[in-house]
């Protein structure tokens, strides 16, 4: 486990660090790597981005703005804060919002393990639950698209629910696509042919393609229909 330990030595009494704490882990054998120690430092961000973590340890026993810590969790990290029992309340609004979890200021160093192994677990869960979301989110929105596009080709060509089906499968295994892309496309064109603001059924494209082949050599399109005059014109 890649951990880093924010924590300022000019503030931080020596009997309150947590890095011997974690030190001493290390050296127990623990699955724990720190892989760096500073305070709050203008580039934190970036350090932590680009330092492939996983958990950050935060000694907020002798700070008192939880604020400062949405310099961490907007990184995505989980966050483990050491901070006194009087002080908890004021954490809690991020707690409910970030994966933030809390250790006791008197801690040994297996209770910083067990908590770190604690909160770890809780967040790979939680990014396991988005994920899933925003998976079904996808499928929804995929759902919808094809069965708009089902419905334009319905209309357009008169085939059955089924056959407007095979018709973007086929298509997708031809242009080697997914059928939400084929689907898209056929909306798109329909945007085309209708405009933004045009209401009514979709046109009908073997008309289209009717009315666009060439006529035989000495034949003229017909002209269409006049309008009836009104009687007593």
């Amino acid at each position: 486990m890649r951990v880093w330990l924010i924590e300022d030595a000019d503030t931080t009494p020596a009997q309150a660090s947590l890095q011997p704490l974690v030190n001493g882990l290390i050296r127990e054998g623990k699955q724990l790597v720190l892989v760096g120690v500073c305070g709050w430092v203008a580039d934190l961000g970036e350090r932590l981005r680009a330092g492939q973590l996983e958990a950050v340890l935060y000694n907020g026993i002798s700070r008192t703005e939880p604020s400062e810590a949405l310099i961490v969790l907007d990184t995505g990290l989980p966050l483990l804060v050491a901070v006194t029992a009087s002080a908890i309340s004021g954490w809690l609004p991020l707690a409910e919002k970030y994966p933030l979890a809390f250790l006791p200021a008197s801690a040994g160093a297996e209770e910083v393990w067990a908590a770190l192994q604690s909160l770890c677990c809780a967040a790979r869960r939680e990014n396991l639950l988005r994920n899933q979301v925003a998976s079904l989110s996808q499928r929804l929105s995929d759902r919808i698209v094809i069965e708009k596009a089902k419905g334009v080709l319905m209309q357009t060509l008169g085939l059955s629910e089924e056959e407007a089906y095979m018709r973007m499968r086929v298509q997708s295994r031809r242009q080697r696509k997914k059928i939400r892309e084929i689907a898209q496309s056929i909306l798109d064109s329909r945007f085309i042919w209708e405009g933004e603001n045009a209401k009514g059924p979709a046109p009908d494209v073997r008309l289209l393609k009717r009315s666009q082949r060439p006529l035989p050599h000495g034949e003229t399109q017909a002209a269409p229909p006049q309008t009836a005059e009104r009687e007593g014109a």
